[in-house]
């Protein structure tokens, strides 16, 4: 299966060493170090790209995780369609979640309204978590359906450009609860997730 794997968020800057996206991190230091979500974002596709490749998979990237720069959503929904034009790809967006309050925990994943693959790979890949991670929290969406529906611009496009592709946005844990940063920065985490991922897209294809 040809898959496009968006990191979402920017990472740090090499000239001066700052994180380049207002916000999206931890709300204190975790275990002494801050997390900083678009660079974990990052980290995570990277791994998971080298599972899906290694598992017969086809990867494709809205932004080289290798590139710090906050790409525009806009750009990288320009980006995919131009991939899937060629390579009729499947878009998967990768996040982490945030609150102002610590106890906010668990995992969601989106897709934009009305029924089409999106929904169909987003029950897939739910279901499989919540046999692969039974501890952690799963968020539903309306009547426990595996995903919820939003208007998020990776997946559902905005007044520039409309998506070509199918896609699933995924906010994994939440970057504001210490627990969930913890499970995030596993490696058993990281790659368990990546081989979830490359199981649910066999089954879809």
């Amino acid at each position: 299966m040809n898959i496009i794997l968006d990191a979402g968020h920017g990472g740090i800057d090499p000239k001066t060493q700052l994180y380049v996206t207002k916000g999206k991190r931890s709300l204190r230091p975790i275990d002494g170090k801050w997390y900083y979500e678009g660079v974990e974002n990052r980290l995570i596709v990277k791994e998971w790209a080298t599972i899906l490749e290694n598992l017969g998979h086809k990867v494709f990237y809205t932004v080289d995780p290798n590139d710090y720069r906050d790409v525009s959503l806009t750009e990288r929904v320009r980006i995919a369609n131009e991939i899937n034009k060629e390579h009729n790809a499947f878009l998967i967006s990768v996040h982490s979640n945030g609150f102002h309050k610590e106890t906010a925990n668990g995992h969601e994943v989106f897709t934009c309204p009305d029924y089409n693959d999106s929904d169909r790979f987003a029950k897939l890949w739910g279901d499989r978590y919540r046999v692969k991670f039974p501890d952690h929290a799963y968020r539903y969406g309306k009547k426990r359906a595996n995903d919820k529906e939003e208007l998020f611009t990776i997946i559902a496009g905005n007044r520039h450009v409309k998506p070509n592709y199918n896609s699933i946005l995924i906010e994994l844990a939440f970057h504001t609860n210490p627990d969930d940063v913890r499970l995030l920065r596993s490696w058993d985490y990281r790659m368990k997730t990546g081989i979830l991922l490359a199981q649910t897209a066999n089954h879809f294809q």
